[in-house]
């Protein structure tokens, strides 16, 4: 069967005779010629017959150039267009497997470093890389001209990812083209969604729970004692204040977690805002005999950053460490100048007037934080049990959430050093609040 046009070698016999002919007959006429001039008339006709053949000749190669030439020009096309494809495929971040039997016979750059650990795919048996019988099935459905997808859980550099994988046909060809979408963040979010639901609604029964049980015992006796009506009354009140403390907290956390409130710029006095702070925990901290110490460098009275932001953050922390700390300890509540880069995810601009940052350290002395538990304490209504503690001062379970999402909104962090028996260090780092004129006086 024919592949292309088709090109007449320069060689070909007859070809070759049709211009020896002429030219032989030409050269006897032109020696004959010399003893019987008449015979000159048979050179004449040969000479005419061999440039007729010349002409015919260069007609021949003149379409044998141009064949060749139109060749070449589709072999470059097609050599451009396929690695123009190639570019195209190794820009997605998205892992593309070619599939031809049972073999992967093509894999874009982001399948090699999923999948191959940045080595080459080609060649290689596609249930050697993939083991997930549900995508397997697939890929062999595929040569039938099925397609399908299917989710499938991979570990990738010792992580846990999940796939949404669509496999598809190739037309004419026995094989099919497997993509690799990763639904990881997708999935975690749902989950998340579906555990702050269900964490929501248990934290919310149980006030309402006890309110109404309070309520129906107060309905439900016909004349209670003065004892028991200021018994339930105290309990009613109490589980209205930690109603009030989560929604509350909810609210912030929503506000944090919503992109249409830009964090504002406004010029923050560390000492009133740390004075105003510490005064909201005033009791606890006489009932624990507790003290808060301000500590801020030198130099460093203001600040500009949010001031709602900034007093969520230390508010927070405040609260934890007068919570956790031993009786008849101090919380140490630290500001200082710090060289911080601004996180690159962050959406907040940079201030050229404003180029430090500040850290922030809150220490307790408390009985500190296992290191199984020191990553989770930032997760939303995640509490440590501390038995030392009562229930009213447990709080939400949110407040570490909200810290670090206002960190995160203003461009830092929050990280926590703490030694188990101890105590506890929340740190946080704040860039671009700082300005050029405030030096540190740390040596």
């Amino acid at each position: 069967m024919s592949l292309g046009p088709q090109i007449h070698s320069p060689d070909n016999p007859e070809q070759r005779g049709n211009a020896i002919l002429p030219a032989a007959v030409l050269f006897g006429s032109l020696i004959a010629g010399f003893f019987e001039p008449a015979i000159l008339f048979f050179g004449v006709l040969a000479l005419g017959w061999l440039a007729v053949v010349v002409y015919r000749r260069r007609q021949v190669f003149a379409e044998q150039f141009s064949t060749i030439a139109g060749l070449s020009k589709d072999q470059i096309a097609l050599k451009s267009r396929s690695h123009f494809l190639g570019l195209v495929l190794n820009a997605s971040d998205i892992p593309i497997i070619v599939v031809q039997g049972e073999t992967i016979i093509l894999a874009n750059r982001a399948a090699e470093l999923t999948f191959g650990g940045d080595r080459a795919l080609t060649n290689t048996a596609l249930d050697e890389l993939i083991t997930h019988q549900s995508v397997l099935d697939l890929a062999s459905r595929a040569i039938n001209g099925e397609s399908g997808h299917t989710r499938i859980a991979m570990p990738i550099a010792g992580q846990g990812h999940d796939f949404d994988v669509a496999v598809d046909p190739l037309e004419s060809e026995l094989g099919c083209v497997l993509t690799f979408r990763d639904i990881t963040e997708l999935a975690n979010a749902v989950a998340l969604k579906a555990d702050f639901a269900s964490n929501a609604s248990h934290e919310l029964r149980t006030p309402i729970a006890s309110i109404r049980g309070a309520v129906d015992t107060l309905m439900d006796t016909g004349e209670p004692t003065e004892a028991m009506r200021e018994r339930m009354l105290a309990m009613i009140a109490r589980n209205a204040s930690r109603l009030e403390l989560l929604v509350n907290d909810l609210l912030d956390l929503s506000r944090l977690e919503s992109p249409d409130s830009p964090p504002g710029r406004e010029q923050i006095a560390l000492a009133d805002l740390v004075a105003d702070t510490s005064d909201e925990f005033s009791a606890i901290c006489a009932r624990r005999s507790v003290t808060i110490e301000p500590e801020i460098e030198n130099g460093l009275e203001v600040i500009a950053s949010d001031p709602v932001l900034v007093k969520l953050i230390v508010r927070n922390l405040i609260e934890n460490a007068a919570k956790f700390t031993k009786e008849d300890t101090s919380v140490r509540v630290q500001f200082s100048i710090e060289e911080i880069i601004a996180d690159p995810q962050s959406k907040l601009p940079q201030a050229p007037d404003h180029p430090r940052g500040l850290q922030i350290r809150v220490r307790d002395k408390g009985v500190g934080i296992a290191i199984a538990e020191q990553q989770r304490i930032f997760e939303r209504f995640y509490r440590i049990n501390e038995p030392t503690n009562t229930p009213a001062e447990r709080g939400t379970g949110l407040g570490l959430a909200i810290v670090k999402h206002a960190c995160k909104r203003l461009g830092g962090s929050i990280s926590v050093r703490s030694v188990y028996g101890q105590g506890t260090t929340m740190i946080v780092d704040l860039p671009n609040c700082v300005g050029a004129d405030h030096q540190s006086t740390n040596k």
